[in-house]
């Protein structure tokens, strides 16, 4: 079992080698501005980023991007709809997951340049997909392991039950949330 542990400095954490990240929000104004924040210092430190968000968010987040990014920096963002991603068989199979996660990050590895990636976690019923959570938080975790990818984990701290927080602070090697991520990112 991994130490989980809150950084004083989450922009340090995303230059050291691999990093997954729980980030457990509960405003939703702040987050999009975290996840504005974590795009922003990923493409000035020359990362491609992959972000896995919702269908509501994607075209609020295009239009902060166009705002401040010019368009070789918009290039280097890629989206894609994390209901899509996490439901790409009709349900959760991690296999699928895992599968469409290692090509999504092969393309970006043929780019030979480094990258993060940033996923809006939306699950169903947890009860019935505990287990199925544990084996893709345990895939991706091996799949990232050593790759020096920074992976930020985000879910809204309201829908997880004490029992699902406790394992996903277990799989991950920091935990954030609205208010040190925040402080944090402005050190």
């Amino acid at each position: 079992m991994r130490k989980n542990k809150s950084q004083s400095m989450v922009g340090k954490m995303c230059k050291d080698s691999s990093e997954r990240i729980l980030y457990t929000f509960a405003n939703e104004d702040t987050y999009l501005e975290k996840l504005v924040d974590f795009i922003s210092k990923g493409l000035v430190q020359g990362e491609y980023v992959l972000i896995v968000e919702s269908r509501r968010n994607i075209p609020l987040l295009r239009c902060k991007l166009e705002s401040i990014l010019n368009e070789e920096e918009q290039s280097r963002v890629q989206f894609v709809n994390n209901y899509d991603y996490f439901f790409l068989n009709g349900s959760l199979h991690p296999s699928a997951i895992y599968n469409y996660f290692a090509s999504l990050i092969g393309s970006l590895k043929g780019e030979e340049n480094n990258f993060r990636t940033w996923m809006h976690v939306e699950w169903g019923h947890e009860q019935e997909l505990i287990s199925q959570i544990e084996e893709f938080e345990a895939n991706t975790d091996e799949m990232t392991a050593g790759t020096g990818i920074t992976s930020v984990y985000a879910y809204n701290s309201e829908w997880l039950s004490r029992d699902l927080k406790t394992m996903l602070q277990e799989c991950h090697t920091h935990h954030v949330t609205d208010w040190n991520f925040l402080n944090h990112t402005q050190a």
